[in-house]
This record gives C-alpha cells, structure tokens and sequence, in this order.
C-alpha cells in the first residue's frame, strides 16, 4: 500500500462552488484541445486497430467464386436467370 501516503499528501482541489460563469463562455483554447486530442485517439484507433484488422480479413478471407455464366437467347440478346424457363422479353422456352 505505497500509493496510501502519497494520496494524503495532495491538498483537495479548491471549493469552485462560488465561480459563477456565464452560459456564452466559450474557450476556444479547451475546444481546440479536445478537437485536437480526439483526432489524435481517433487516428491511432484507426491505424492500430481497423487498417490492421481490414487486412488481415481480406487476406485470410477465402476469395468469392465467379458467378456462373448466364444463358442468353439468340432471339432477343436478353440475360436470363439461371431458373427461369421462359424469357421474361420474348417467352421462348430455354432449353
């Protein structure tokens, strides 16, 4: 228990509870501060964590297999699913 003693030993934080402020305040010096310091966590969360994290997902993820090609009439040149029967443009059957 080291910490005890040392803890003692810092005076209390002055009573503020007569400091009255206006509610138009603003300190530009605190809001660039903060502005600053959370562009500064932001940036080492987004370095440190997600790049790292994308990468390692798209290298270990499998890769997507091609789609399978899809019939198309000679009549129409129009795609077709791979489960219709009939074209949806002209009604010829597929074979």
């Amino acid at each position: 228990m080291i910490h005890i003693p040392v803890l003692h030993q810092v005076p209390p934080p002055p009573n503020r509870a007569g400091e009255l402020r206006s509610s138009g305040d603003i300190h530009i010096g605190k809001l660039l501060n903060a502005l600053i310091n959370f562009a500064l966590v932001a940036g080492a969360i987004y370095f440190a964590i997600v790049l790292p994290t994308q990468y390692m997902l798209k290298r270990f993820s499998p890769p997507t297999p091609p789609a399978p090609p899809r019939p198309s009439l000679p009549e129409c040149l129009s795609d077709i699913p791979l489960a219709a029967r009939r074209c949806a443009h002209c009604a010829q059957p597929v074979a």
